[in-house]
């Protein structure tokens, strides 16, 4: 049980610290019929992914002291900027292509917030603690770019087959 923890945890956290490279043919469940190859992430990516990380960190601290409270006031958008980030990289950037690693890393700019759900663990959770206009506006702008990043690659590839 111990081997088969330590599995599991070590590739976990390699991936939640960007340092885990690209999925192996075939971890798709595809085999050799993958349509297109894994990329590798930006360090820009990697280091975003290790911030949000080190974010969640800090969030679980936070869940169980009062270290940190600062960062989770109702009014704070602390959590929000590796978002911001992510989606100031995308828009900029427009040779990355919006793709399972760069959605993955998207998604990953929420980890902060998935820190409350460890109040779960002690028994209740504490709602009026949670930034939820941070939250809200963070969920508009990842989902808005995604949507615009999808659009983007899509009618690069129609414009590529014309």
């Amino acid at each position: 049980m111990l081997l088969g923890f330590i599995r599991w945890f070590f590739p976990c956290l390699l991936w939640c610290v960007g340092l885990q490279g690209p999925a192996t043919k075939g971890a798709s469940g595809f085999g050799e019929d993958e349509l297109v190859d894994k990329r590798e992430l930006t360090p820009f990516e990697r280091a975003l992914k290790a911030t949000c990380t080190g974010l969640f960190v800090v969030a679980s601290i936070s869940n169980f002291t009062e270290v940190f409270d600062f960062l989770f006031e109702t009014t704070s958008y602390w959590c929000a900027l590796p978002s911001v980030a992510w989606i100031l990289f995308m828009l900029f950037r427009r040779s990355v292509p919006m793709d399972a690693e760069a959605i993955g890393t998207g998604l990953w700019t929420f980890a902060p917030f998935v820190s409350f759900l460890l109040w779960l663990l002690i028994g209740f959770i504490r709602f009026d603690l949670i930034p939820y206009d941070c939250l809200i506006w963070q969920v508009g702008g990842v989902g808005a770019m995604i949507a615009y990043g999808i659009f983007r690659d899509i009618s690069k590839e129609i414009k590529e087959s014309n």
